[in-house]
């Protein structure tokens, strides 16, 4: 849990998102399918290249994301369109063809041993 100060900006809501980590590509597309039979219907899908996420609002219009971990670590902001009805290899197919340009895009292990170096140091 990351708790942080808000922005000092009146016309936006101080929290900017309670975000959930799901645990797998079948769990996020399940959760979006039980939400949508529930009635949600204003969603946005996003690929971060670390991360699938969809994003939709709670009851009180608070920001609710819930995500799924790629394989990847790329330096973030990113936000690309998601559509979760591909295939799982697909997903992996078309984010590691959308970042792999990136000079900061690499395997989640090797930014996790660089990350742990830098605290060694």
């Amino acid at each position: 849990m990351a708790l942080l100060s808000g922005r000092d900006d009146r016309e936006a809501n101080i929290l900017q998102q309670i975000a959930f980590d799901v645990g797998s590509l079948d769990d996020l597309k399940r959760l979006k399918a039980g939400l949508e039979e529930d009635g949600v219907t204003n969603f946005r899908p996003v690929i971060h290249g670390n991360a699938w996420s969809i994003y939709f609002p709670d009851p009180e219009g608070n920001n609710i994301e819930c995500f799924e971990r790629t394989p990847w670590d790329v330096d973030q902001p990113r936000g690309d369109k998601l559509d979760l009805s591909l295939s799982n290899e697909e997903m992996l197919t078309v984010t590691k063809e959308a970042y792999k340009d990136d000079p900061t895009f690499q395997p989640v292990e090797e930014w996790s041993a660089a990350f742990a170096e830098r605290l060694r140091s």
